[in-house]
């Protein structure tokens, strides 16, 4: 019964490979990041300078990074431009102590803004040449492949050796009985 919930573990970790290399291989996601990185490289040509008023309330989270505690902050910030107010997202390294910040927006699109666009621009361009969706797909598939293949010729060898005891039984059987 293990060889069989060994299987199951086997296909969902296939799944979850093929979903990560479909991920990579996707063009709707390169198409995506294609237009972001031509929209941050026309923000970081020509940004619109604001200054933008942070949220009193942020996010602290706490990443254990090989035993070392990392502490990341994350809190909204609002700024208004021709009597239309918009936000977007400030993750400061340590506790925002002013309650301003500079921004930089696109004067044709002022949704589009952030505190440091060449910051993610280059996040953006590393993004999209970056291969670990597909190499985290591929070892998922290798894995989960590898489960499938050594459970079900786990169970096929079981079988085969129930099967032969079971022809050996009807033999001795056969044979005590003179048939």
């Amino acid at each position: 019964m293990r060889n069989y919930y060994r299987i199951v573990i086997g296909l969902l970790l296939m799944m979850g490979g093929c979903s990560f290399t479909t991920d990579y291989f996707s063009e709707s996601k390169q198409a995506q990041l294609d237009s972001k990185v031509e929209i941050y490289e026309q923000l970081v040509k020509e940004p619109v300078e604001v200054t933008a008023v942070l949220d009193s309330v942020y996010k602290e989270t706490t990443l254990k990074i090989m035993g070392a505690p990392i502490k990341t902050y994350e809190t909204k910030y609002f700024f208004y431009v021709n009597d239309q107010s918009y936000t977007g997202v400030y993750n400061p390294t340590e506790p925002p102590s002013v309650p301003v910040i500079s921004i930089k927006y696109l004067a044709s699109d002022p949704s589009v803004n952030s505190p440091d666009p060449e910051r993610e621009l280059n996040s953006l361009k590393a993004q999209k040449v970056s291969k670990s969706s597909l190499y985290i797909g591929l070892v998922l598939l290798g894995l989960g492949g590898g489960m499938v293949y050594i459970n079900f010729t786990a169970i096929r060898k079981r079988k085969r050796a129930e099967e032969e005891e079971t022809q050996r039984s009807i033999q001795e059987f056969n044979r005590s009985k003179g048939l």
